[in-house]
């Protein structure tokens, strides 16, 4: 039999009502499974599948680790630095009033750099495209993880042609998608309207990225010891919003909340098909 790849082998706990939906679906006699590959026999699908949500959710896991290098690295390159330089038991904020960040002119590999200078002139050098790469794939995978969810749901309770007709997430939060959605699940359209929330500043983050190429980020050291933060703005539609939003932490929150709505999605879409039969609904 075929073994399908889902997010619960990486990530134990996270997401794991996929692997009970998608196999569900997949022997239910549908004309379609959520894995995109169709079955050619009862214990065989035509090809390897490789689950669109699990690809997607395994970027993003990626993209924080990225986002989560391009900062600690330079945090623990100052800590070793402050610690070479000080006695840890004299160590004083004041005796660091130096620490400062600079506008730098140098470039890494065609990159601007970000510089540290330490009171004892040690150059710290941030480079700043690597926060963006990660940033820029981590909003766009995470609006494009949202977006495979209206898909399926569509393919699930036909709210549109789903061919001609092809729901994403902005469209199927949209009143007139998710009236047709309470009529056949309500269940589903109150967990959905529940949680859309949560994502609108999100899609402004990603609509910001995907359209402008780049979002504005400071970083800054902040308290004792000296750290290396990334900000976003506040309103990312707004070029004077304070920066106040921490990256990591925002960033961190927000695959937290796609993966309670993706399993809580898939949960009551199990529940809905044990009550109601094969799907399409």
């Amino acid at each position: 039999m075929t073994t399908a790849w889902y997010y619960e082998y990486h990530e134990k706990g996270a997401f794991p009502h996929q692997q009970e939906l998608c196999e569900a679906v997949r022997w239910a006699q549908c004309k379609f499974n959520l894995d995109g590959q169709s079955r050619v026999s009862p214990t065989h699908l035509t090809k390897m599948p490789t689950n669109p949500l699990t690809l997607r959710l395994r970027t993003l896991r990626k993209n924080m680790g990225q986002l989560n290098r391009a900062i600690n690295h330079t945090n623990a390159e100052i800590k070793r630095q402050l610690d070479s330089q000080y006695d840890k038991n004299y160590r004083l904020p004041g005796m660091m009033r130096s620490l400062h960040l600079q506008d730098s002119v140098l470039k890494t590999g065609g990159a601007a750099i970000e510089e540290v200078v330490l009171d004892n002139g040690k150059v710290i050098i941030m480079q700043y495209d690597k926060v963006h790469f990660a940033l820029y794939e981590f909003f766009t995978n995470l609006g494009s993880i949202l977006d495979r969810l209206a898909y399926e749901i569509n393919l699930l309770y036909e709210l549109g042609d789903w061919v001609k007709e092809r729901l994403d997430w902005r469209r199927l939060t949209n009143q007139h998608y998710l009236n047709k959605l309470n009529g056949k699940d309500q269940n589903l359209t109150k967990f959905i309207q529940a949680q859309k929330s949560n994502f609108r500043k999100i899609h402004k983050y990603r609509n910001r990225l995907v359209h402008d190429s780049i979002i504005s980020a400071d970083i800054e050291t902040v308290g004792f010891p000296y750290r290396f933060h990334v900000y976003l703005p506040r309103n990312p539609n707004n070029t004077n919003s304070p920066m106040d939003v921490d990256a990591i932490e925002f960033c961190r929150k927000a695959k937290a909340d796609v993966l309670k709505l993706l399993d809580g999605s898939y949960e009551l879409m199990l529940q809905h098909l044990q009550s109601h039969g094969t799907p399409p609904w």
